[in-house]
This record gives C-alpha cells, sequence and structure tokens, in this order.
C-alpha cells in the first residue's frame, strides 16, 4: 500500500518524523482503493453526521482545497473532512 507523507504532499512545515513517539499512519480507502496517510500526531477520532458537514471556507490553500470535501465544528474548532 502506499504511504504519502501528507504534511509533505499539502506543502506544510513538517517536523523530523523519524523516531516521533505520536506518528501514526490513517489507512484511507475509496471505491477499493487504499492509501496509508503518514501524520505526525492523531488528536482524536470523531464520528461526524452527515448533516453537520458544511463546504469548506475560500480561505484554505489552493493545492490542499482540492482535497477537502467539507468541513465541521466540533466544540469550537472548525475541521475539515
Amino acid at each position: 500500500m502506499p504511504v504519502l507523507a501528507l504534511a509533505e504532499f499539502l506543502g506544510l512545515e513538517s517536523s523530523e518524523n523519524d523516531g516521533h513517539e505520536h506518528a501514526r499512519i490513517i489507512v484511507a480507502e475509496d471505491r477499493g482503493v487504499a492509501v496509508g496517510l503518514f501524520v505526525n500526531e492523531v488528536l482524536g477520532i470523531y464520528e461526524v453526521a452527515a448533516g453537520d458537514l458544511s463546504a469548506p471556507m475560500d480561505a484554505i490553500e489552493p493545492t490542499a482545497m482540492s482535497l477537502i470535501e467539507a468541513e465541521f465544528d466540533h466544540a469550537g474548532r472548525v475541521f475539515c473532512a
């Protein structure tokens, strides 16, 4: 399975990942195609109802915008999906 370093792919500043104790690989699958997403840390996992999703903000970096389908609010913080 291919693994994508998400921060590098999005052009975000990334810290050294080797040996990072909180680093994880998130496996995402769509239409039978799976990919691993390397992240520095997982802060939480949320179950979100479809009705709680809204269109993403226009202020998001254009490269990232093509990967984001929606956003949602959880405890006053906005997350992208």
